[in-house]
């Protein structure tokens, strides 16, 4: 809805860049910078209470856990 609304010249917004890639590369829309925008926010891991997990999602799990703890401690 909002890129229809930005392409309608109706409006901005902010979107991550995945999401507008092909109307990037069509001209559609723009990519306007915006001095001293700070971008937060906050993710989360989820996952399946009661599926056991592979090796490959434990892995994945754990190395998400190492990088972030850093930066949770302001590294």
């Amino acid at each position: 809805m909002i890129k229809k609304l930005v392409a309608l010249n109706l409006g901005v917004g902010f979107v991550p860049l995945m999401c507008v890639q092909e109307e990037l590369r069509r001209g559609e829309l723009v990519i306007v910078p915006v001095e001293g925008f700070r971008h937060e926010r906050t993710l989360w891991l989820v996952r399946r209470r009661t599926a056991a997990h592979s090796h490959a999602v434990q892995a994945f799990m754990q190395l998400i856990r190492s990088r972030a703890e850093p930066l949770l401690r302001g590294s």
